[in-house]
């Protein structure tokens, strides 16, 4: 999405689609580990304690992206892990642990990407980088849903 704006940052939209560019991302991140947290049992309801968490954490990130994005650039890159990593540690909660190396490697792809995420205006192409893991990350997550929650 951001691609769009990159093409004229002068235009109007380019704050708007880059405003949205952010914002999805942290959905996208907390969607790809919903199924897990939804379908899966967990010991003491943590897999729907965090899932609230990040979800509400997501919805901070989206809401943070449109009024400070500039402003508090480390609270975004706080926010951003908390959606990536938090899931990870309620992985240890799970009574069935089939998956976990899937959902392990999509949340370190999440850490990589953001290396680049930091890195965004300093290393050529950095941003378009973090699209790519977070996208891997993503589809990581997906292939181990399909494979170890809706096979059976």
């Amino acid at each position: 999405m951001d691609l769009v704006g990159q093409i004229d940052p002068h235009r109007p939209y380019h704050e708007i689609v880059h405003y949205l560019d952010r914002f999805f991302i942290f959905l996208f991140i907390a969607a790809s580990y919903t199924p897990w947290l939804s379908l899966r049992e967990f010991e003491m309801n943590i897999g729907q304690v965090t899932l609230k968490i990040i979800w509400s954490t997501a919805l901070c990130g989206a809401i943070y992206q449109y009024h400070w994005r500039k402003k508090y650039a480390l609270l975004s890159l706080i926010l951003y892990l908390t959606v990536a990593l938090l899931p990870a540690v309620s992985l240890v909660f799970m009574k069935d642990h089939s998956g976990i190396g899937d959902i392990l490697l999509g949340g370190l792809m999440y850490i990589i990407g953001t290396y680049f995420y930091t890195m965004d205006g300093k290393i050529p192409l950095a941003h378009a980088i973090w699209h790519w893991f977070v996208t891997l990350a993503v589809f990581i997550h997906f292939y181990a849903a399909e494979r170890h929650l809706f096979s059976h």
